[in-house]
């Protein structure tokens, strides 16, 4: 089992109020998760080197210590992998207007999704390939070496989305703070604060087919893999 969480809200690298409330929520959540989960070997709790991902790593810490009682077994920290760390050129491509805000409903990953290797190149972004397969060898690392522990990752939108689609799941405009649960290398369950989504109970079990929103109008959307780029 792992859990991909994405980083509070911030400003400047650093959490706000809010995001290190988002983060707190969340983190309860994930914990009640694992100890529903009757997994008593322990976690192994990675992040990206940001700042912001990593302060959301040490909530995620001081929360599992205080809940280790309860059933959720040891903790495992391991020192912040760069493999985890934001694209490169990811928020200069957003900030000169290459790509959309990163905002829900701007299409930001979903552009970047869909953008060739070669233009990818030519506005100094790295390939969303690249950032997936470089998250993905970090995550495989893990699972080699703690084969019976649950990971929790907590790093950024622009990693957590290309490495869904490594398990052939595109997730786009995640919102701060949000957990993703993978189950056996397939995606179960999207844990949103605020948020229920609903699966497909047929045989594709990686496809949404809707989202509810119970209290914020924020969407969050969802594609095939399957879509051409260009």
């Amino acid at each position: 089992m792992m859990f991909l969480c994405r980083h509070g809200a911030h400003i400047n690298n650093i959490l706000t109020g809010d995001g290190i409330a988002e983060v707190r929520q969340s983190v309860v959540a994930v914990a009640k998760a694992i100890a529903d989960s009757n997994n008593l070997n322990g976690i192994v709790l990675v992040s990206s080197p940001q700042p912001r991902a990593v302060q959301s790593a040490d909530i995620y810490a001081e929360v599992f210590a205080k809940s280790e009682e309860a059933g959720i077994g040891g903790i495992i920290r391991l020192d912040p992998d760069h493999r985890l760390d934001m694209a490169v050129g990811l928020a200069e491509a957003i900030k000169e207007k290459h790509l959309p805000a990163y905002k829900p409903g701007h299409d930001c990953m979903q552009t970047w999704f869909l953008m060739t290797q070669r233009k990818a190149e030519e506005i100094g972004v790295e390939y969303w390939d690249y950032v997936a397969n470089r998250a993905r060898s970090a995550i495989d690392e893990i699972q080699l070496t703690f084969p019976n522990h649950i990971i929790v990752a907590v790093c950024h939108g622009g990693v957590i989305e290309p490495l869904l689609s490594s398990f052939m799941t595109n997730v786009f405009d995640l919102p701060s703070g949000a957990v993703v649960r993978v189950l056996d290398n397939n995606l179960t369950k999207c844990s949103i604060p605020t948020r229920t989504l609903q699966l497909n109970s047929g045989t594709e079990h990686n496809t949404f087919l809707s989202m509810s929103c119970l209290t914020s109008p924020r969407p969050v959307r969802y594609r095939n893999t399957a879509a051409s780029r260009c």
